[in-house]
């Protein structure tokens, strides 16, 4: 009988319902190795089953009958680089539970090499959620072939270059769905290379523009049981606002409007779930650089003008203007919230929104362009190592060949892969 901590090779099996009690002490802990075998921590979860969602976090509650999964060891560093404490400061009211958007999401550019086996267990808890995804098609959406073996193949293997002389070890290749309401690791990816694209921009704006600042403004309405019609709702609303907010500034009598202090905005359209109406929540999480604050009272009115039907809406300061990621994190996190719900309701996010333009911006940030590739530049003139690794069933990442190129170490030197 298999390990109650790793998915059976047939994943479409029932069988793993039959498992019952913890596991022995001894499995645990497995053997510990170098950068290329890292390190796992396992929790037992008093419930016995879960999927990599993120809601079994000490215990349940679960949202699936698969096998219990290795967690990765939380560290400080994962709470200090957190969207929310770049946001708000370390030293802020608890943050709330971490989710499996939490725990792989990343920042752009974090290619150093002391963060590899962190980055390589992010990816797999990603791959693992979407295999899931896959299976859950496979059995309720059998026609959808193509998108099935997408989702089984997109990052089943992953080739790194470690730039050893820099320290450096950077994503080169990857086979990509490009699904990312489905695909956490697409998902994971698209949003550091927006938010890398984004920052990119806000450099140059502030050579011109060193005294404005950056605010985190999110947008919500009524909860409401389509997400279709809740969706075109906000859409629609904040389509008005804006429009509202160019015509005040084309107008003679240049009318006021909050949205007036921001010199350019970015913004994505966010979804969750209510946990206990099961309710669909749409909101949007917008950047806004202004030099005169947002007054929250005032854009309070203006929204629930347009809206008719809502009001909520909050502006938030970040602690330290000269590090803005996290807004942008949470900004570009918008995919990758899918995840976080129950498989089914996943998928139907995936029917009603696919296709449909979920980032928008204006002023200083329209027409930021963001690759369509998902990996990481490539560093030229430079010798490295070529890495190659395969998701295996136990849930992880293991190498299948190395392949040095460009390398002529002096006598003596030893490599450190």
């Amino acid at each position: 009988m298999h390990s109650p901590y790793h998915l059976p090779s047939n994943r479409s099996s029932g069988a793993e319902s039959a498992h019952s009690g913890p596991p022995r002490s001894a499995d645990r802990h497995p053997p510990t190795g170098n950068l290329l075998d890292p390190k796992i921590e396992e929790k037992p979860c008093a419930t016995l089953y879960h999927i990599p969602c993120g809601r079994c976090v000490e215990g349940g509650p679960c949202l699936a009958g698969k096998p219990l999964i290795s967690r990765a060891k939380k560290t400080v560093s994962e709470v200090e680089t957190s969207a929310y404490s770049l946001i708000h400061g370390n030293k802020s009211h608890t943050q709330p539970v971490t989710t499996l958007s939490d725990k792989v999401s990343e920042l752009p550019g974090n290619s150093a090499a002391k963060d590899h086996k962190a980055r390589l267990e992010r990816y797999a808890l990603a791959h693992k959620r979407a295999v899931l995804m896959s299976d859950w098609i496979a059995k309720n959406r059998k026609k959808e072939k193509p998108l099935i073996s997408d989702l089984n193949d997109c990052g089943d293997r992953l080739t790194f270059r470690a730039y050893y002389t820099i320290q450096q070890i950077r994503l080169h290749a990857m086979h990509s769905c490009k699904k990312h309401i489905l695909c956490p690791l697409c998902a994971i990816r698209r949003g550091a290379k927006s938010t890398e694209a984004y920052l990119a921009r806000l450099e140059v704006i502030k050579e011109s523009h060193p005294n404005i600042k950056a605010y985190l403004v999110t947008f919500t309405v009524k909860n409401g049981s389509k997400l279709k019609e809740r969706f075109q709702h906000l859409q629609n609303s904040m389509k008005k606002y804006n429009l509202k907010r160019s015509n005040a500034m084309t107008s003679k009598k240049r009318l006021p409007v909050e949205a007036n202090k921001a010199l350019g905005a970015v913004w994505s359209y966010e979804f969750k779930v209510g946990d206990g109406s099961g309710l669909w929540h749409p909101h949007a999480h917008a950047v806004w650089l202004c030099y005169d604050a947002p007054d929250q009272e005032k854009l309070r009115q203006e929204w629930q003008a347009i809206t008719g039907d809502s009001y909520i809406v909050n502006v938030t300061p970040f602690h330290n203007q000269a590090d803005v990621i996290g807004g942008f994190l949470e900004v570009f996190k918008y995919a990758l919230k899918f995840s976080d719900m129950p498989l089914e309701q996943n998928w139907h996010g995936y029917e009603v929104l696919n296709g449909r333009r979920l980032v928008a911006s204006f002023g200083l940030f329209r027409g930021v362009q963001v690759p369509e590739s998902l990996t990481d530049e490539p560093l030229e003139d430079l010798p490295y190592i070529e890495l190659f690794y395969k998701y295996m069933s136990a849930g992880k990442y293991s190498i299948e060949k190395k392949q040095l190129v460009n390398v002529t170490p002096a006598n003596g030197e030893k490599l450190p892969f």
